[in-house]
């Protein structure tokens, strides 16, 4: 469904840019970071505008600077193919000045700091959980669980580590993680609700239908998507068409949009074996 070969300059390059800033950050004992984060008092006061777009790259707390690693690892570069290289780190950009926005008008006569890639990194796992929503994937042979199950699990497990962190440390860690994942949870449902919304109305206009093509079984996230017997089981089932017997096919682009819809919402995989082959049929017919 998408080009092969497919570069992910952006999420490449922001965890390299990350990482050298963070580095750079541990060689001036967190001045850099200081300099970044944002405190709306500051914004306020001082003017210092900068702090709405680069507190995402001051130090975060481990748990959050974890996730970030993972995120933009394995997941980011899914997103990125979906939503395509340009629109990709415009989207990013655009959500990061508007949760720099909030934070100060809410936060403005208060002293707590924010900073990190939290927010993003929940906006970047939600939005995908949403679009793969029937998606299975299996981590270490385990049982294959549900995106979306997946990736609440992993939200739990978050949470629980930031409670224990700044119920121990800093009561102001837990302000400053769960306003950013809830802005990036809530983004992400907002996001998904327009992209569901434009994909329907492009499938009811009169327009080429797009060619797509079934991914293979490696094609997908190499820590989390990993060939298993359903899998197998799934590519079995697919019908012959040597095999199948003559009918009359009847061409019912209403039934073909219903198809792609579910192409787009859940892969090539939710697909039952009589659908592909309608898939088949169909283009064989053009």
């Amino acid at each position: 469904m998408f080009k092969r070969g497919y570069i992910h300059n952006f999420s490449q390059a922001l965890l390299f840019v990350s990482g050298l800033i963070y580095f750079v950050n541990y060689l001036m004992d967190g001045r850099l970071s200081e300099l970044f984060l944002l405190q709306p008092s500051k914004v306020i006061n001082n003017m210092e505008l900068w702090r709405l777009v680069t507190f995402p790259l001051s130090f975060s707390t481990l748990e959050g600077f974890l996730l970030f690693i993972f995120t933009f690892r394995f997941i980011s570069p899914k997103v990125e193919e979906i939503l395509h290289r340009g629109i990709y780190p415009f989207i990013i950009a655009s959500l990061t000045c508007l949760q720099g926005t909030l934070i100060t008008i809410f936060f403005w006569e208060s002293p707590i700091r924010f900073y990190g890639m939290d927010g993003i990194s929940f906006f970047v796992l939600y939005f995908f959980a949403f679009i793969q929503f029937n998606r299975k994937i299996v981590i270490w042979r385990v049982q294959p669980l549900k995106m979306l199950v997946f990736i609440s699990l992993l939200t739990f497990s978050w949470f629980a580590v930031v409670f224990i962190h700044g119920y121990a440390l800093n009561r102001d860690i837990l302000v400053s993680s769960i306003t950013s994942a809830m802005f990036g949870f809530a983004v992400s449902l907002l996001l998904y609700s327009q992209y569901r919304l434009v994909y329907k109305l492009k499938a009811k206009k009169d327009i080429p239908l797009p060619r797509f093509e079934i991914p293979d079984a490696g094609d997908d996230m190499s820590m989390a998507y990993i060939s298993h017997p359903e899998q197998k089981r799934f590519n079995n089932s697919v019908p012959n068409e040597s095999n199948q017997p003559d009918y009359e096919f009847n061409m019912n682009e209403e039934r073909l949009n219903e198809i792609l819809d579910k192409i787009n919402a859940s892969g090539t995989n939710s697909l039952y074996p009589e659908e592909l082959s309608y898939l088949t049929e169909y283009s064989k017919k053009l």
